[in-house]
């Protein structure tokens, strides 16, 4: 049997990171969780989002807030649940990004 392997097209490793959030989109605020991030975007699950465009995702607990768009969206294997792909405006830096999953490991 040939075994296949899955290439890594990300340009940032991701790393496990599952929070409660908030994620805003065409003027409706929604809850959600984190399912991984990397310095160029997050994952995250949740209901159908209503339309696209820009996204503003909020950690409520710790405060953060990360604005970006959406980029890709999976079944999560529950019936009106996705998992989506959103990609930061901006990258974080390899500091910032430590800082966040540092934090919230504990």
């Amino acid at each position: 049997m040939i075994e296949t392997q899955r290439v890594e097209r990300r340009a940032y490793p991701r790393f496990q990171f599952v929070k409660a959030m908030e994620l805003t989109v065409a003027r409706k605020t929604l809850a959600g969780y984190t399912y991984d991030i990397g310095q160029g975007g997050l994952a995250f699950i949740a209901e159908a989002l209503p339309g696209g465009g820009e996204l503003s995702v909020r950690l409520s607990e710790a405060g953060f807030t990360f604005k970006g768009k959406l980029v890709g969206q999976l079944s999560a294997g529950k019936p009106g649940l996705f998992r989506y792909q959103m990609q930061f405006d901006k990258p974080l830096t390899l500091e910032d990004l430590a800082g966040i999953v540092e934090t919230h490991i504990r």
